[in-house]
């Protein structure tokens, strides 16, 4: 009888550490997710993102074009507020890597939160934020 309730304990601890294992690695690799990129043109110096470019449960959106040399990061907080950042370190140019919750320079390891603050130096200026007005539908960032 004793060896049999501690078969029982020891299998279900064995199963509460499985699925809070699963759990976990199900939330890291969340953060690994790609990214959503948006191809725009550019209309009278400004650049148009609508609103549906933000896929469910996202809060940021990469803009493309080809004529600007670095990428902008279209962020979106809690309250429906939206920021722009150009994706360019602020330490040496380097163009940034976007993840879902900051910028990271791979040339010397700066890196900024989701609101273009730095947290790791070398950087010391912010990214540099674009002017962003919301209508119904969409978002226009004025370059």
């Amino acid at each position: 009888m004793q060896l049999e309730r501690r078969n029982f304990i020891k299998e279900s601890c064995k199963l509460c550490a499985s699925i809070t294992g699963v759990a976990l690695l199900l939330k890291s690799l969340d953060s690994c997710s790609p990214l959503h990129y948006f191809e725009s043109e550019i209309v009278e110096n400004s650049i148009r993102v609508p609103f549906s470019q933000f896929l469910e449960g996202s809060n940021l959106v990469i803009v493309k074009n080809v004529k600007l040399e670095y990428d902008i990061a279209v962020v979106k907080n809690e309250n429906q507020f939206y920021k722009a950042f150009e994706l360019k370190c602020t330490h040496q140019a380097n163009a940034l890597i976007a993840t879902k919750t900051g910028f990271f320079c791979n040339l010397h390891g700066s890196s900024y939160d989701i609101n273009g603050k730095v947290i790791n130096t070398p950087a010391t200026t912010n990214l540099k934020e674009y002017l962003v007005s919301i209508n119904s539908e969409m978002i226009t960032i004025q370059l």
